[in-house]
């Protein structure tokens, strides 16, 4: 530290506390401060020392300044590092959270399109060589589609289609009441 070198310079030249107090115009105290590393000289007063003990102002506080130099820059370093660090961690917890919601916005379509399925039906349904096609898409009380490819359809297999298709209960419980139907009666259906 300074206040060694101050010592070492002092007692070079021969000096007391009290001697270079009176040449620098401070109190004893001041000095001893400076020597105890209890205070640093003013830039004026450095100057004065250094012309005082004949040497540079460099050589006066040189190891001081390098050690200032040494701790600024490794606590400014250490500063740089923590700052990546949190940079790297944000980065991660923000990948992670993509991923996060990634993997949540893939199930719930999963999800809604699995009951979308369960929801909606289209089925080719023949019998005594007719072809039917039903269609069903729950919602606000359902919409139900129903045809037959000739106009001479049956028109008692339209009705029972309209009664299925109209009864209480899902989506699924109505395409396997119409092809129960068409089962019992001699037919098949086709899912589409």
């Amino acid at each position: 530290m300074i206040g060694k070198k101050l010592v070492s310079l002092r007692k070079q030249k021969g000096l007391s506390q009290e001697d270079v107090a009176n040449r620098l115009n401070v109190s004893r105290q001041t000095i001893s401060n400076w020597e105890n590393d209890q205070a640093l000289p003013t830039i004026d007063k450095a100057k004065e020392l250094s012309k005082l003990y004949n040497v540079s102002i460099d050589e006066l506080l040189d190891n001081e300044i390098n050690n200032k130099e040494y701790k600024i820059g490794s606590n400014t370093e250490k500063l740089a590092g923590i700052i990546i660090m949190m940079f790297k961690i944000a980065a991660v917890i923000a990948i992670i959270f993509l991923f996060i919601l990634f993997v949540v916005i893939l199930v719930r379509n999963h999800i809604e399109n699995k009951e979308r399925n369960y929801k909606n039906f289209a089925i080719n349904c023949y019998l005594d060589e007719e072809e039917y096609y039903i269609s069903y898409s729950e919602g606000k009380g359902g919409v139900a589609h129903y045809s037959c490819k000739s106009e001479d359809c049956d028109y008692d297999v339209l009705n029972e289609i309209s009664n299925i298709l109209y009864i209480d209960g899902g989506a699924l419980e109505k395409k396997d009441h119409i092809k129960i139907y068409f089962v019992n009666n001699n037919g098949t259906c086709i899912e589409k």
